[in-house]
């Protein structure tokens, strides 16, 4: 979802209540994940049932058309944590590695040989 959204931000949800529209931004259950996704059109089906059809920011093409029972919520509010959070994210797994081999290192000295 970038630009609109990014790795490491949040988002808080609101249940809808009313009839989504074209350009909301919604999360919704995909599988055992939840994906936020941008709707482009909603329509019911014979039986009334609404169904919606979302696209992904960068995505080229839209996905499948989805039961509108599968959202959780529609995106209120984006929160965008500090860059030094993100970046502490990305990079936990170099950093402990890292720690890791210094620490053998450290421990090769004090050992006797």
């Amino acid at each position: 979802m970038v630009p609109s959204l990014r790795p490491g931000d949040l988002v808080r949800l609101r249940p809808v209540f009313d009839r989504l529209a074209a350009g909301d931004l919604v999360a919704m259950r995909l599988g055992d994940r939840i994906i936020c996704h941008r709707v482009t059109r909603c329509y019911p089906d014979e039986d009334g049932r609404q169904w919606v059809v979302t696209k992904g920011d960068r995505s080229a093409a839209e996905d499948f058309p989805s039961s509108a029972a599968l959202i959780v919520g529609r995106v209120t509010e984006v929160i965008r944590p500090p860059v030094w959070n993100r970046l502490m994210w990305r990079t936990r797994g170099f950093l402990c590695a890292l720690l890791a081999r210094r620490r053998k290192a450290s421990e090769r000295q004090r050992s006797p040989s």
